[in-house]
């Protein structure tokens, strides 16, 4: 019901006298609080599983769209090339570039949400349907190289483009099939605890130093740098055939930079 309440406004009449008048002004009834609270979705940052929200008739549509957009969207092109591991990848823009005119066609939309929870920094990917059902992925995390807004900045970079990939279901990466993860004959594959750590900020080390380039130019001749140091202590130059020592020793030099 809608809820009445008096306000009390002070005048003057015409001969300067201070008078009282009142008025009611009728408010909305408390239900539409409630009613509106009812409908609101949390998004859980920590969640782990696939949450697809709409009635039965909204989810056939959504369903019914996607397969037609799977069946229609192509490939970003890799054209990017990754210095230290000689591999071209497609950039966040090139993904969104190839995807969002054909989610667009059949009224599909994808949004990502950074989040940061003081230690990792976090993505949470929806994709909705215009006719109204939604899905919520789990979200994808990874801690920054620093604690500074460069740092999280290209950590929620690489979350959105890895994330975007899989859930677009497009592949913007160079297929090694497997190799890199199953090749135990490299001498530089973590065998102990902690060892990880350090694989990571020594190529973390060379993006960030290379991702304070403002030129092209500049960019370029930092990459030279960031090989040149490599190769002091490695002859190919490639960061993932290091000794764990030596990585220790990169991450050294490159800091020295600034």
């Amino acid at each position: 019901m809608a809820e009445e309440k008096e306000n009390m406004v002070q005048s003057e009449d015409d001969d300067g006298k201070s008078v009282t008048m009142t008025s009611t002004t009728t408010w909305p009834s408390s239900d539409f609080d409630s009613n509106y609270e009812s409908d609101y979705k949390v998004i859980e940052t920590e969640k782990t599983d696939i949450e697809i929200f709409g009635t039965d008739e909204q989810r056939i549509k959504l369903f019914t769209d996607l397969s037609k957009y799977f069946g229609e969207v192509e490939n970003p092109e890799n054209t990017v090339v990754n210095t230290f591991f000689k591999a071209k990848y497609a950039p966040l823009n090139e993904v969104l570039n190839a995807i969002r005119p054909v989610l667009s066609k059949y009224g599909l939309t994808i949004i990502q949400i950074p989040t940061f929870d003081n230690t990792n920094c976090l993505v949470n990917t929806l994709m909705t349907h215009k006719d109204g059902a939604w899905i919520s992925f789990p979200a994808l995390k990874n801690k920054p190289t620093k604690l500074d807004i460069q740092g999280m900045g290209s950590a929620i970079t690489y979350l959105r483009r890895f994330s975007l990939n899989a859930i677009a279901g497009v592949m913007g990466e160079v297929d090694d099939d497997g190799n890199t993860a199953a090749d135990d004959s490299k001498p530089t594959k973590p065998t102990k605890k902690g060892e990880e750590k350090e694989v990571n900020e020594a190529y973390d080390a060379c993006v960030e130093y290379i991702a304070k380039a403002t030129t092209p130019a500049e960019k370029k001749e930092r990459q030279t740098v960031a090989v040149n140091i490599i190769k002091k202590y490695v002859e190919s130059g490639k960061p993932e055939e290091l000794q764990l020592e030596d990585r220790k020793k990169v991450v050294s030099d490159i800091k020295k930079l600034g």
